[in-house]
């Protein structure tokens, strides 16, 4: 009985430790991952609108594409 015991300890032991380590590599990982956006120049947002007094060529307007020709109204084609 006892030996299982203390089997049991060592064995609960080296996970105690497992979890110790993988968080604290979690946590050195999330840190590295939080600070790559420091080298960046300048403030970091996203632009919702342009600058004041910056105006943005409109588009070109949107062309219609007709319907394709009936093949009846053709005057190609005889009708019999």
């Amino acid at each position: 009985m006892m030996r299982n015991l203390h089997a049991n300890i060592m064995i609960l032991r080296s996970l105690m430790r497992f979890s110790r380590l993988s968080i604290v590599v979690l946590a050195a990982a999330a840190c590295i991952v939080s600070l790559t956006g420091c080298g960046s120049k300048g403030p970091l947002y996203l632009r919702d609108s342009p600058p004041p007094g910056t105006k943005l060529p409109k588009p070109p307007a949107p062309v219609p594409v007709p319907y394709p020709a009936d093949p009846a109204d053709t005057p190609d084609k005889k009708q019999d």
